[in-house]
């Protein structure tokens, strides 16, 4: 996939997952923002937390296992802080959901 169509997919996937988590913001400043091992492995994992459980998912996860494999130490601890963080978020809007019921 050509550095346009990653940044434009990475860009679609981004508020995708910003509309169905609430907050989610794009760093256009970060590290790796164009970086084409971390933005496949980004979008594989973004791809991944939008399936839901079955085949497809399975697929998906052995994909992204596979693109994480094989990126440095450094850019797989930058992906499970970015993973870490759409948890904490999505662990925070569900807990202020709970509490407005």
């Amino acid at each position: 996939m050509d550095k346009k169509k990653i940044r434009e997919v990475l860009l679609l996937t981004s508020i995708a997952i910003g509309y169905k988590y609430r907050p989610y913001e794009l760093d256009l400043d970060d590290k790796y923002f164009d970086d084409e091992e971390v933005l496949d492995c980004k979008f594989k994992l973004y791809m991944l937390l939008l399936t839901k459980e079955g085949e497809e998912q399975d697929k998906l996860f052995k994909e992204f296992e596979e693109l994480f494999k094989q990126l440095s130490k450094e850019k797989q601890e930058y992906i499970r802080e970015h993973l870490r963080k759409i948890f904490e978020e999505q662990d925070k809007n569900n807990k202020e959901k709970e509490r407005k019921l």
